[in-house]
């Protein structure tokens, strides 16, 4: 009720809460529900967590660990083995350090074994955790016995621990695992899970760590000789996302585990020495008096207390700037970008360089015993010695190998724009350090002359852990000297971080945004061609007519401007832009090609004296009757049969607002494919998953009830009169585990959806170097295309692929190749096998004409 001239009371929908409620609470039910199927499908794991949390707590050891005594009796441990006390070997995994480590173990346990044990039951992944726990730990306590009779000061200390926890069943399984998963995620398993037991032992160095690698290895072991039953690939070949990724992460964990080891107290790994090349030396009250109080280390004294001025805020922070840039850089190699990769291997080389600086003072140490309190010079063997310079010559070398994995360049004048920021950094930084360092100079001890502080002010910009190579010519002894002094470098770091950030997030535009606007303005009033969006694809030039109504996308390769399709415009303008576009291309000296067109080019160019050869063959579906009856679709009704059946439905989305748990699972089935090929995934007019994050294209995915998606298929929009008429097929990817029949499903449920929608038609796309055997007798160019596309069926299968495209009883429709002269053939057949695959190496060359099947 409302009183007149006044606002009206909020009003409560009581029912509309409710009902909300009660969905609420039902959806909570479904969850919880399919939550506990999980877990009942995993009692193997749950009756371990639950011995885990009863034996903690009996033994009061939940908060603190098992005591002395208790440690004794129950932890891993070099002696307990070789007196035969077995047992310890079940024992030590049934136990952890605190309360935070029964939590983790907990969370890694539940993981690890509920994902397990559904896949192998509860039988064998109690016989492969026992197997990884016992064998991995006999190994590892073996291996430090015997390093301990070669002299290893490290394995001497380690043989004197004990060890709990049930992190060696933990990596041994999951390393075993990895032999029964998809090729992708073997890969993904067995590298991440190897490079962190590796990088905890080289660092960390407890004993603990060492049996973590010891039982991953037993793990991979177990899983390559007793698990694997199906024959391995030859090779697993990365796409070039996955191997990017890759790089990142191993280039992450050689800057993060150092500054892991230098905030820990108990680090003592053979590479814990690397702490100071981020952190800055650290060193005792007693040690330094204790080398005050010798009158022969006078000046050393005097050279700790200057560094012991080392250890505020701003030295902490400009300790891990380096590490910040490895991130940075990291993060640019992520996204195959040049300069990161250019500035990973100039930081490395740098990196390898002062490494060589300490091997250098490590041996001048090993001459002067007077300098035995040298912090940084911790390892007096030679590996200790060698290893701060071979650790960033490895990542050099991993750079070069995967070189051609970060092609990608930055817009034209960002770097020259960085580098002028920087300049200018420099000396306005420079000016304002010596200028207000003249002014404080009596804040300072000594008292610094203009020339000293200029010779100073490169060591501003280095971080402390670098500053104990060199000698401090005075040090501040204020409050306002001090922020000077720490904080000038901090600025120009800030300055470069902030420039390398938006360098990497820069996109390179190879056309103007009015280009790309005015394309995309013609494509949707013209481009009723089915593979006329391929034009939108990034990496495509464009080129328009004088009163921009026509426009052809184009890509140069070698030489060969190669059009993507036909030109898009009015039908009436058509052949004078072809005409146009080929004057284009010769007043640059480039040999015009239009690939992909279709039978309206082929009749302009034949009207201008070009030849032409068909290419490909695309399949299309007239829509408005369609309906999958009869025997002909009996195997696309079966499809969805079956998808019904086993709870799989059909899911439409776009690829940037899907959530992450989608796009992974998308990702991961990509990658698995392009592993599973061992050879390049092509591009040009083939997309990935790259082609996907545009909100203009459809993907419809199969998913069950778990929310396991099957397979994928991706729909480019066919516009005339500012509206889609239409909708072409091109990208299509299954799991390997996926339920057979997912693309029939997924394609005949996407035709009857655009039906429905009043869509015209529906394209399959074209298959390359495929075609349906009809028409007129083939020339000699045709003939040997078509035994071209039989050789490479082994590889690509594209005549399998038309084969299933079939099923749909297409209409056929040719795609061609146009081409001025004979004489340009070869070098356009060599400008579009490196736009079809850009990074082919001549090793992936010589793989290929392996698998090519003999012409017959």
């Amino acid at each position: 009720m409302t009183v007149d001239g006044g606002d009206a009371p909020p009003t409560v929908d009581v029912a509309g809460a409710a009902l909300k409620a009660v969905e609420s609470a039902a959806a909570l039910g479904v969850v919880a529900q399919r939550e506990l199927r999980l877990v009942r499908r995993a009692p193997a794991t749950l009756v371990f967590i639950l011995v885990i949390w009863v034996l903690a707590v009996l033994s009061g050891s939940a908060a603190y660990g098992p005591s002395p005594r208790l440690l004794v009796n129950v932890g891993g441990n070099v002696p307990a083995l070789l007196h035969l006390r077995l047992y310890t070997l079940l024992t030590s995994a049934l136990w952890a350090n605190n309360f935070a480590s029964y939590l983790l173990a907990t969370i890694a346990v539940g993981v690890v074994g509920v994902i397990v044990e559904r896949h192998w039951g509860s039988v064998r992944l109690m016989w492969v955790s026992l197997l990884c726990q016992c064998v991995g730990l006999v190994v590892g306590l073996l291996s430090v016995q015997a390093l301990k009779k070669l002299g290893s000061e490290w394995a001497t200390g380690l043989a004197a621990e004990y060890a709990v926890g049930p992190w060696p069943i933990v990596f041994g399984v999951l390393m075993a695992f990895s032999a029964t998963s998809a090729p992708l995620w073997r890969r993904r398993i067995r590298l991440g899970t190897l490079a962190t037991a590796i990088t905890l032992t080289l660092y960390g160095g407890l004993l603990e760590d060492v049996l973590r690698l010891s039982s991953a290895i037993v793990g991979l072991l177990v899983g390559v000789l007793v698990l694997k039953h199906a024959p391995y690939p030859r090779t697993l070949r990365s796409s070039r996302r996955e191997t990017r990724a890759l790089v990142a992460v191993l280039l992450l964990a050689s800057a993060a585990a150092p500054i892991l080891v230098a905030i820990s107290n108990r680090a003592a790994g053979p590479l814990a020495v690397l702490r100071y090349m981020f952190i800055a030396p650290q060193i005792d009250a007693s040690a330094l008096g204790d080398i005050c109080s010798d009158p022969v280390d006078l000046l050393r004294c005097n050279e700790l207390t200057r560094q012991l001025r080392f250890h505020g805020a701003g030295p902490l922070i400009l300790s891990v700037l380096p590490a910040l840039l490895v991130f940075l850089l990291a993060y640019g190699l992520k996204k195959g970008r040049r300069f990161a990769w250019w500035g990973a291997m100039v930081l490395h080389t740098v990196l390898a360089g002062l490494g060589l600086m300490f091997l250098i003072q490590a041996v001048a140490h090993q001459r002067h015993p007077t300098q035995r309190h040298e912090p940084f010079i911790e390892a007096n063997s030679m590996i200790g010695q060698l290893l701060p310079m071979l650790v960033p010559l490895l990542v050099v070398v991993l750079l070069l190998l995967t070189r051609r994995s970060f092609q990608i360049p930055a817009p034209h004048g960002t770097y020259r724009s960085l580098f002028r920021l920087l300049g200018i950094s420099v000396v306005v930084l420079f000016a304002l350090y010596t200028g207000i360092g003249l002014l404080l100079a009596q804040q300072f001890s000594p008292h610094p002359s203009f020339w000293a502080l200029a010779a100073d002010f490169p060591r501003r910009l280095a971080p402390p852990g670098y500053l104990g190579l060199v000698t401090l010519s005075f040090l501040p002894t204020t409050a306002l000297s001090t922020f000077l002094f720490e904080w000038t470098g901090i600025a120009l770091w800030g300055i470069a971080i902030y420039g390398i950030i938006r360098s990497f997030n820069a996109s390179r535009v190879d056309v103007t945004a009015q280009d790309a606007h005015d394309a995309r303005a013609i494509l949707e009033q013209h481009g009723d061609n089915a593979l006329s969006y391929l034009t939108t694809w990034e990496g495509n030039s464009y080129w328009f007519n004088k009163s921009r109504t026509v426009y052809v996308a184009f890509r140069v390769r070698g030489g060969v401007a190669i059009t993507m399709g036909d030109a898009i415009g009015p039908i009436a303008q058509i052949g004078d832009a072809m005409r146009h576009f080929a004057g284009y291309c010769s007043s640059r000296s480039w040999t015009v090609c239009f690939y992909s067109a279709t039978e309206t080019a082929r009749e302009i160019g034949e009207e201008f004296g070009w030849h032409s050869v068909q290419v490909a063959e695309e399949t299309y579906l007239p829509l408005g009757h369609l309906a999958f009856t009869g025997k002909k679709y009996q195997d696309i009704r079966t499809a969805g049969s079956r998808a019904a059946r086993e709870g799989i439905t059909a899911e439409w989305m776009t690829f940037p607002d899907a959530p992450w748990t989608i796009t992974d699972q998308i990702t991961a089935i990509s990658e698995e494919w392009v592993a599973t090929k061992g050879l390049p995934e092509m591009g040009f007019t083939l997309g990935g998953v790259d082609e996907l994050d545009d909100r203009s294209v459809r993907c419809l995915i199969a998913i069950d009830t778990a929310g396991t998606i099957h397979g994928i298929t991706s729909w480019l929009p066919v516009y005339s009169g500012g509206r889609p008429i239409g909708w072409t097929l091109d990208y299509m990817r299954r799991r390997s585990t996926g339920f057979k029949g997912v693309m029939e499903f997924l394609i005949s449920t996407a035709a009857l959806q655009f039906q429905a929608e009043g869509a015209q038609f529906v394209s399959l796309s074209g298959a390359p170097l495929a075609r349906a055997q009809h028409g007129a007798a083939s020339t000699l160019l045709q003939r040997l295309l078509d035994r071209t596309g039989n050789s490479l069926e082994p590889v690509y299968g594209f005549r399998s692929l038309l084969a299933f495209k079939a099923k749909f009883q297409p209409v056929y429709r040719p795609i061609y190749l146009l081409y001025p002269e004979a004489a340009s053939l070869p070098r356009i057949g060599n400008a579009i096998s490196r736009a079809y695959l850009p990074h082919l190496t001549p090793r992936e060359t010589l793989k290929m004409v392996r698998k090519l099947r003999p012409v017959k």
